[in-house]
């Protein structure tokens, strides 16, 4: 079997650190089903939202609009699939609503409250609770770029794991923060918050599987609707096991996109084949990397920034079996964090590096 073992130098004044990715903070993931006609939403909704405000540094929550008991809500018809599919996977269709689940379980109601009522605020803060006492092996980080015409996002997201990870599903939600409707429904409610608008690529999301230590960097494309209002557009990324629903981690954009396209970056499933090794005591102003199978591998470098965009030349080499290594000049570069990338026809490798003067 192929092996092929980099080792990122260390340059005068440069820093390796796993802490170097600009992750975003783990949350917990609160969804909810709800609908523009519905009296106990319009009820329940003010306390959720306080809710979800008071702990806006541990939850993010998203809400998908049913098809009951109003089915022209705008939110619903946006796309049906998805609200459907997400509404009928937890079975929020067999309970009514406004119904919610915290990280993809539903909360113990207290008493006198059904089962996933987002008013019940106590069975909430118990849920919440329960969820951060788990170990969380994940960071994520998010990317968002708009084009030049204004009407389309590129989404990177990078999932990393400490633990080896089998047959997950990412699943990555575009969400509006705020939208008012004039006559959404009935039920009185005019302001909307945290709305699912699309899912990337699909309801169904990605599944995928890491070594531990692993990582792997997923690039989605979708089109603005004239109907959002584009300034309140974040994403919500999430790993969740089917088996039982859970949901490992999440994360929310916190920035708006950059400006213009990158490069496509290919997704890596993580492969036994490669290895990788940070160190800060060899041979400065070079990535050294060793190849070692029968066969050689052809591998394309480049240094990209936090916006993902390309710092020096890409540089494409036929690694042959042994250690080899080229140039990593970094004498111009302005202080900050980076990534080396190495792609092979089959996985990417990224390695963080901070530069400081």
């Amino acid at each position: 079997m192929k092996k092929l073992t980099f080792v990122f130098a260390v340059v005068c004044g440069l820093l390796y650190s796993s802490s170097a990715y600009p992750q975003l903070p783990n949350m917990i993931l609160l969804e909810e089903a709800t609908n523009a006609s519905c009296g106990p939403c319009a009820s329940q909704n003010p306390y959720l939202e306080q809710f979800l405000q008071d702990n806006s540094g541990a939850v993010i929550g998203v809400s998908y609009h049913a098809w009951w008991p109003g089915s022209t809500d705008p939110m619903y018809t946006g796309d049906a699939s998805m609200n459907t599919n997400r509404i009928t996977y937890y079975g929020f269709d067999q309970i009514g609503v406004p119904t919610c689940v915290v990280n993809g379980s539903y909360a113990t109601p207290s008493s006198g409250w059904y089962q996933g009522a987002p008013g019940d605020i106590d069975a909430l803060t118990n849920a919440v609770s329960d969820a951060q006492g788990i170990d969380n092996p994940y960071t994520m980080m998010i990317n968002r770029y708009v084009n030049t015409k204004g009407d389309s996002e590129q989404v990177r997201i990078t999932v990393s794991s400490t633990q080896s990870v089998t047959n997950a599903y990412l699943r990555v939600i575009v969400v509006e923060g705020e939208h008012q409707y004039t006559n959404a429904g009935n039920n009185g409610e005019k302001i909307f918050r945290n709305i699912a608008r699309k899912m990337l690529p699909t309801y169904k999301g990605t599944k995928f599987s890491l070594a531990a230590n692993g990582s792997s960097t997923f690039l989605f494309k979708y089109k603005y609707d004239s109907k959002w209002t584009t300034d309140q557009l974040s994403i919500i990324a999430f790993v969740q096991d089917d088996g039982d629903k859970s949901v490992g981690t999440a994360v929310q954009s916190v920035d708006p996109p950059s400006s213009g396209f990158v490069l496509s970056v290919p997704v890596s499933q993580g492969s036994k084949e490669f290895n990788m090794n940070v160190s800060s005591t060899i041979n400065p102003n070079a990535v050294t990397y060793t190849h070692e199978g029968d066969q050689s591998l052809k591998v394309t470098f480049s240094v990209i920034d936090l916006l993902g965009r390309l710092i020096q030349p890409e540089q494409t080499e036929i690694v042959s079996n042994g250690t080899n290594g080229f140039g990593l000049h970094t004498a111009g570069l302005a202080a900050g964090t980076y990534r080396v990338l190495a792609r092979t026809p089959t996985s990417i490798i990224e390695v963080p590096f901070v530069i400081v003067h």
